[in-house]
């Protein structure tokens, strides 16, 4: 059964496409393109789509898989470039997968399957989970350097206490920081979650991002609802 597609960009400017409406309209169309994106990207067909009603993790990793599309990471020497498999010399490199990291307690459960064998520009999408409190000190070690070499870090609210340890500890590497609790942006965070009457809505610190070496196109700028930049918030 063959996959129903969308443009992301495309939805973004059909939820953007009047300028003036209220505010209650703004908030809806969100949650209409949220829904939207969702369904037509990430089931086999519209019609059974309909059918399912989407979970907030489920939602949220939809919103995780779009924004791989539309974020610009610094480019790192042999970053994008594994090695040719030994037995196979002649062989072309692979891109390297594109790293989704879980720090903590995994709230997305089944959700993950969402990306399940999914590619944004030719890399595939590894999905890993860390819990930065098992294992000994050697493990530890060599978990906290594949957090900093994911390209994307969400950091849930189970994990409100360790959330400046967690981002002390990325905050030299192009990574993309996502979280969902209200002092996310001002510890630190890039991208934050936000449940508003129970519509997903995300905000942006594009001062942090731009500190880590990060860049959000303008069509993923227009659907936020606060951009944190040189100290002042916009809103919609």
């Amino acid at each position: 059964m063959s996959e129903c597609n969308i443009d992301f960009k495309n939805s973004m400017a059909i939820r953007n496409k009047d300028r003036q409406t209220s505010l209650r309209q703004q908030n809806g169309s969100t949650v209409l393109a949220a829904v939207l994106i969702f369904c037509l990207v990430f089931f086999p067909c519209a019609a059974r789509a309909a059918k399912k009603q989407a979970t907030e993790y489920e939602l949220k990793m939809a919103f995780l898989f779009n924004f791989l599309k539309y974020v610009e990471w610094e480019k790192e020497k042999g970053a994008e470039q594994t090695e040719p498999d030994a037995e196979k010399p002649d062989a072309e490199k692979e891109p390297e997968p594109i790293r989704i990291g879980v720090v903590g307690k995994d709230p997305f459960e089944k959700a993950w399957e969402i990306v399940q064998d999914k590619k944004v520009n030719d890399r595939k999408i590894r999905y890993q989970i860390f819990d930065l409190a098992a294992g000994e000190e050697e493990q530890q070690k060599q978990m906290r350097e594949e957090i900093r070499s994911c390209q994307v870090i969400f950091v849930p609210k189970s994990e409100g206490k360790n959330l400046d340890r967690i981002l002390e500890l990325v905050k030299d590497r192009p990574v993309l920081t996502v979280g969902e609790t209200g002092d996310f942006l001002q510890k630190g965070g890039i991208l934050n979650f936000v449940l508003e009457e129970n519509k997903i809505r995300f905000e942006i610190n594009l001062d942090t991002a731009k500190a880590a070496r990060i860049q959000f196109k303008t069509s993923v700028l227009k659907l936020a609802k606060t951009i944190v930049q040189k100290k002042k918030q916009s809103g919609k």
